[in-house]
């Protein structure tokens, strides 16, 4: 486990580490850690505002141009339809976001559907899809053509998926409120889906914001690091048969040009790289002859920041980071 690793690791080197500190004091001439630790200080840095483009109801440009208008809006490098604005920008009153012409949604979230890159035409099961942001982002990747059919088993969380669905005017989008566990990979109504994307609930540990105090033996001896520690467990637990579940449907993880995107925001080893996790090497499944067990090792390696996402070759299997 993750928990308490740092600090275990700077309390077993604590002498080696202050007489360095007390090298580093002499040297620039100070007394306390304090003046030393001012000489360092740099600006806060800010995450921008994002806001997507809803490209069923606006083109990227013309948003820009309104947007500009009383703020400073660029376009983002990475995701075509993405847009920064100074952090802080509040929009939630604004026209286009009233109507649905934008979304404020961040960059990490805006670049799943990018990655999966479903093409007009296509049918795409969104396994887990409410709020819905995904969900309409990939509805315009295809340009309100093909069908997506998106997966909720909570009730409100279906109302909430709906009306996000309603606003950004995506009408190729089917709701099915049903457990993505429960869905049978064999039922006709399936046979036409081209790709999954397996967006399942999770930590949210990886988001950049996430304070790091997970890290420190003290935040695991409280109540209610025992209850973060519970929910991890069933997160993972879930991630595990919702994945087990995604890759039973073979037909098209398998099939030519088909696609199961696999997309989490977690940095904790409690999700990625527990008992549940380890079993998935054990899987039988072969994927066009390459053993399962390869996802594992993506998994470990999403663990040291090397790399945002995974893609095999001679398969339908990517996994997003």
């Amino acid at each position: 486990s993750l928990v308490g690793d740092a600090e275990k690791f700077l309390l077993h080197r604590k002498d080696a580490i202050q007489s360095a500190l007390a090298k580093l004091l002499v040297r620039k001439r100070v007394k306390h850690i304090n003046e030393l630790t001012a000489l360092y200080q740099v600006p806060n840095v800010s995450k921008p505002r994002y806001v997507r483009v809803n490209t069923l109801k606006m083109d990227v440009q013309s948003a820009l141009l309104e947007l500009e208008k009383r703020y400073m809006v660029q376009k983002d490098d990475l995701v075509r339809d993405l847009l920064t604005l100074p952090p802080g920008t509040d929009l939630h009153n604004h026209p286009l976001v009233i109507n649905g012409s934008v979304f404020m949604q961040g960059k990490a979230s805006s670049m799943v559907a990018v990655a999966l890159g479903p093409k007009p035409g296509w049918q795409v099961l969104d396994a887990c899809s409410a709020p819905g942001n995904k969900t309409i982002h990939l509805a315009a990747l295809m340009r309100g053509r093909g069908k997506i059919i998106a997966c909720e088993l909570n009730q409100e969380r279906v109302k909430s998926l709906e009306d996000t669905i309603k606003l950004a005017g995506a009408y190729n989008v089917e709701v099915v409120h049903e457990d993505f566990l429960n869905l049978n990979p064999k039922d006709p109504s399936y046979s036409k889906v081209h790709a999954i994307l397996l967006d399942p609930s999770c930590s949210g540990s990886g988001t950049v914001a996430n304070r790091l105090d997970h890290l420190l033996p003290s935040y695991s001896a409280g109540h209610a690091d025992g209850v973060a520690i519970r929910r991890l467990t069933k997160l993972a637990a879930f991630q595990k048969k919702a994945l087990e579940h995604a890759l039973s449907w073979g037909w098209i993880v398998c099939g030519e040009g088909g696609c199961l995107f696999y997309s989490l925001l977690i940095a904790t080893r409690k999700s990625m790289k527990n008992r549940e996790w380890n079993r998935l090497g054990s899987f039988s499944c072969v994927l066009k002859g390459v053993c399962i067990s390869w996802l594992r090792k993506a998994i470990e390696e999403a663990v040291s920041w090397k790399g945002r996402g995974f893609s095999f070759k001679n398969t339908g299997m990517q996994v997003f980071v």
